[in-house]
């Protein structure tokens, strides 16, 4: 078995996932958002081990057949779940819901499929079907693959959509906002889509350039890379990134008092009724 650049990249990111995984779940504050993101950083670790089982398929076919598949159906996950900490992190008054389960169909779907066609047979089938499978219908990666671009698509729009919305309520509302809180938002989000648009290029070449497929493969993982220890650097040198959202008031520095407050709330009252200006 000999592992190339790519695989060693992947196995890091696997270990560092999980170490980051734990401690986002063990986090007290905003947990809500941190689980969010604990779930979406696990998604992330069965998408690149599923890569890793099929790049070393020819050894661990022998052993075991049985971990192939098993997260093919994750990568429906990735966007719904990146989608749902976006507005965790923009909305402070946002809870998971049973109708956000909903995120989860196109999932569970491609979990049925690949349970009826693979999982339920015996290891030896198994081998046969990965030695040389004819069971799915003609040109279904590349199906399945447009299925996962357009849906990443359309949540990376309404992604954006949300930070617009965010950005104009703050200004809005709000004289200073912490730059760590918008600027982080920023960040996973416009990074998080770069980091797909490279695995745009590796569906690409997979169909019509070949002779570049592993060196794009490998920007791939390795955007990816970047982007799991920018956030893993974050979260242990500003841990504060991963609290709850704090903004400032207009007036929250004001030397008003309660009760001068209400006398010229009481004038002013007065003054449009009379004057009616």
């Amino acid at each position: 078995m000999v592992l190339g650049l790519t695989d060693i990249i992947n196995f890091i990111s696997i270990f560092q996932l999980l170490i980051f995984i734990f401690f986002l779940v063990r986090k007290k504050t905003n947990r809500q958002s941190n689980k969010i993101l604990a779930v979406f950083l696990f998604v992330q670790l069965f998408i690149i081990s599923d890569y890793e089982i099929f790049s070393l398929k020819n050894y661990l076919i022998k052993i075991s057949p049985n971990l192939f598949f098993i997260g093919t159906s994750f990568i429906f996950l990735a966007a719904p779940t990146f989608y749902l900490y976006v507005k965790s992190l923009a909305f402070a008054d946002f809870r998971l819901q049973k109708k956000h389960i909903l995120h989860a169909l196109p999932f569970t779907f491609v979990t049925l499929l690949f349970v009826f066609h693979f999982h339920i047979h015996t290891q030896e089938i198994k081998r046969i079907i990965l030695l040389k499978d004819d069971r799915l219908p003609k040109n279904f990666w590349i199906i399945f693959n447009c299925i996962v671009l357009t849906q990443i698509l359309i949540y990376f729009v309404v992604d954006l959509n949300i930070l617009k919305n965010y950005r104009n309520k703050i200004r809005q509302q709000y004289s200073s906002v912490k730059n760590i809180n918008l600027s982080w938002l920023s960040f996973i989000l416009y990074a998080f889509i770069i980091s797909w648009i490279t695995s745009i290029f590796v569906f690409l070449s997979r169909n019509y350039f070949w002779n570049v497929l592993n060196i794009l493969i490998f920007l791939n993982f390795f955007a990816f890379f970047i982007f799991f220890n920018y956030i893993f650097y974050k979260g242990l040198a500003q841990p504060e990134i991963f609290s709850r959202i704090e903004e400032k008031p207009k007036y929250n520095s004001s030397k008003l008092t309660s009760a001068d407050a209400e006398m010229h709330l009481t004038k002013l009252k007065s003054f449009m009724e009379q004057e009616k200006p």
